[in-house]
């Protein structure tokens, strides 16, 4: 049986996923599903990346996964470059020690508002 196993990349995909791979190449039924781009370290920056072509698209999902104090402070951003960062900063930058990212993740799956997912994360459920 086929086992998929998605992981945050944490910033460097060569140690943390390719040396992975590397440690159960004897187990050909593990697939370990990442962003290569180092820069979408974790989920947060992954699915924003996938909602910041716009800045429609983007604000669509800011006022989904935020409360709407946090959303109006978003709105406040003049751009796309930094209402991307502004979500970015808030899920916690660099480190991916960010606010509330439970209370997004529900907010997204209690929405019936469809969002965007990184090619990765949809091939977690590809098991064909």
């Amino acid at each position: 049986m086929r086992t998929n196993v998605l992981r945050d990349n944490d910033g460097d995909y060569k140690a943390n996923i390719e040396a992975c791979q590397e440690e159960y190449k004897p187990y050909p039924h593990l697939q370990f599903l990442s962003p290569k781009d180092n820069a979408l370290n974790s989920l947060e920056p992954a699915l924003i990346a996938e909602h910041n072509k716009t800045i429609e698209e983007l604000d669509s999902f800011a006022k989904l996964i935020l409360s709407q104090q946090t959303f109006n402070k978003y709105k406040e951003q003049p751009d796309i470059a930094t209402r991307t960062k502004y979500l970015r900063d808030w899920f916690g930058g660099e480190t991916g020690n960010g606010k509330k990212k439970v209370d997004s993740a529900m907010r997204i799956f209690d929405s019936k508002d469809a969002i965007n997912y990184p090619a990765y994360l949809a091939g977690a459920f590809d098991f064909a």
